[in-house]
């Protein structure tokens, strides 16, 4: 789970001794832009949420999904029908960033495995 304020380079740097292994972290996650799917700090989350749905007070006060719940799983269901709970557009864009706080990392024992097959496609490519 990534902390707050951290970044691909100083995890690698944390769990590879070298903080030039954070494409490592990008590519075992599948991050097709890193600066785009990495997890916002809190200042750039309420930045984002600001400019999406105009304030974050905005964005807590409107209603992005209603659920109904039927056999303990929840469904989307449209404002006219009946329905259990809300997701404001804060909580929904929220859920996603901190989704994106839960990364797989390499095990360390395979990082010069990987670095040698990676040089070895991009040289023979």
């Amino acid at each position: 789970v990534i902390p707050e304020g951290e970044r691909a380079d100083t995890i690698a740097d944390k769990y590879y001794g070298d903080a030039k292994y954070a494409w490592v972290i990008n590519v075992f996650n599948k991050y097709v832009d890193p600066l785009w799917e990495w997890p916002l700090s809190d200042e750039e989350f309420d930045a984002y949420v600001t400019r999406e749905y105009g304030s974050v007070a905005e964005a807590k006060s409107d209603i992005e999904f209603y659920y109904k719940t039927l056999n303990g799983r929840d469904y989307i269901v449209d404002s006219s029908q009946a329905y259990d709970k809300t997701q404001t557009a804060y909580e929904f864009e929220l859920e996603i960033n901190e989704n994106r706080r839960n990364i797989k990392i390499l095990d360390s024992r395979y990082i010069s495995q990987l670095e040698q097959e990676m040089k070895a496609i991009f040289n023979d490519g």
